[in-house]
């Protein structure tokens, strides 16, 4: 699998003077693939984009240390500033974004880290809205 793409993950640290503040970390050597869509209701028009990631351990090359989503939610803020998380609720842009807070992306709806095999094949298959 071909893992030649780039993301910015946003992971939220939590709220600051009633404003949400966002952890931005660029990701590089990843595999994506989107699927865009709209469904039609009685109210209009929705979206049904989503997106399917796959992140290789020995390949994807995060700027900080990524760990389970589990222990990140067990972080404090500053300690969450340190690492990132594929955790629910995180926001995924395509591409290098340098916007300090996710303005439009994808937000994940679930992630689980496949170990089964070689060290070569453990991945990260994350998918989102």
């Amino acid at each position: 699998m071909k893992c030649r793409k780039t993301i910015t993950l946003y992971n939220r640290l939590g709220e600051v003077d009633y404003k949400e503040r966002w952890i931005r970390t660029v990701i590089r050597n990843v595999f994506y693939d989107t699927t865009n869509a709209k469904s039609r209701k009685q109210t209009g028009d929705a979206s049904e984009d989503k997106l399917f990631l796959a992140a290789f351990d020995c390949q994807a090359k995060p700027d900080k240390p990524l760990i389970n989503p589990e222990e990140y939610e067990k972080l404090s803020p500053a300690e969450k500033e340190k690492v990132c998380a594929f955790s629910q609720n995180a926001v995924i842009c395509l591409g290098i974004a340098e916007d300090p807070e996710p303005s439009r992306g994808y937000t994940i709806t679930a992630a689980d880290h496949l170990t089964h095999g070689s060290e070569r094949i453990h991945h990260w298959e994350v998918t989102a809205k």
